[in-house]
């Protein structure tokens, strides 16, 4: 894949070759546009692959998504975020579509499983999911959709909580934690295998300062190297840009009171 990069050099650049994470990761640069990307080398991961056609899904079937990802990836660099032991482009991806499934009806990959009715087996973890469905999410501006994601994640309980896109819902760490735990009834099917040999309670990371629970391998914790200083921080951010929102919407709609 490396060679097939090298030998477009005109169109693309690699700035890094992440071989160590769980999956490689090749990040690279567009010549043209400037703009920045990762190339997860799924190859070895079938997870991985049924990642990217979900987030393929969602990007089609809700365009405002794209456009959201793409400026908080550049807000994310501004604030400096996106680098070694902080919040990836893949988990920021993640924390918008939950954000979406929370507040603007994007449907959990639970829903989406059950709706298909074919799932099946990969890597010890039920998958299948319905690519065909419609989106129905109400019409909003984009400063909107922003304002609503920096309110939630400043706000969100990450010290209780786990952020769940499989659920579309967060649920207590204590789930996790708690020999006398009580399952989420929508995510229970999915992991009582697991739950058997308690290899989900070992080995996903619930001592992080934030947890996102990948959709597809309950087992992995796609925040777990984040820092807390680096979740204080981007609580503080986004404290902050929702302001600069609410300031920027409101000179707006003076400005156009005085125009008419």
């Amino acid at each position: 894949m490396q060679e097939c990069f090298h030998a477009n050099c005109d169109i693309w650049k690699i700035e890094e070759i992440l071989e160590h994470t769980r999956t490689p990761i090749i990040k690279l640069k567009h010549m043209a546009t400037g703009m920045q990307c990762d190339v997860h080398v799924s190859y070895m991961n079938s997870l991985s692959i049924e990642n990217s056609k979900f987030i393929k899904f969602i990007n089609e079937a809700y365009l405002p998504f794209r456009k959201m990802v793409l400026f908080l990836k550049k807000w994310m660099q501004l604030c400096n975020f996106i680098e070694s032991h902080k919040i990836t482009n893949y988990a920021l991806t993640w924390l918008v579509i939950f954000y979406l499934q929370v507040n603007h009806r994007i449907p959990s990959i639970a829903s989406l499983i059950k709706s298909y009715n074919e799932s099946k087996i990969i890597e010890g973890w039920k998958i299948g999911v319905d690519h065909s469905i419609a989106i129905d999410v109400p019409k909003l501006p984009m400063h909107e959709l922003l304002l609503g994601f920096f309110r939630y994640y400043e706000e969100f309980n990450y010290m209780s909580y786990v952020i769940c896109p499989f659920l579309g819902e967060g649920y207590n760490k204590s789930f996790l934690i708690s020999h006398d735990m009580y399952i989420p009834e929508g995510i229970k099917p999915c992991i009582e295998q697991h739950l058997n040999n308690l290899s989900l309670r070992n080995s996903f990371r619930v001592d992080s300062p934030i947890c996102v629970q990948d959709p597809f391998d309950f087992s992995f914790n796609i925040t777990r190297v984040v820092p807390a200083l680096t979740l204080r921080n981007f609580k503080e951010y986004c404290k902050k840009s929702a302001m600069i929102l609410d300031e920027l919407h409101l000179v707006n709609q003076y400005n156009q009171q005085n125009s008419v």
